[in-house]
């Protein structure tokens, strides 16, 4: 988790559970919006990859 939860803790201005962050995960998976590959997490859509680049 580390360095993206700390961005995404930094943008929201608060602090995020370890547990939550988790079920996010693991609910963006479950839909197919993001991969975990080798304990790495990737958007396999390259549309919605560049999106999410571009607005982060």
């Amino acid at each position: 988790m580390g360095r993206s939860k700390e961005i995404m803790e930094i943008k929201l201005r608060r602090r995020i559970a370890n547990n939550q962050i988790t079920r996010y995960l693991t609910e963006l998976v479950k839909y197919g919006f993001i991969e975990k590959r080798e304990n790495l997490y990737y958007i396999p859509d390259p549309l919605l990859r560049e999106t999410i680049m571009k607005e982060y």
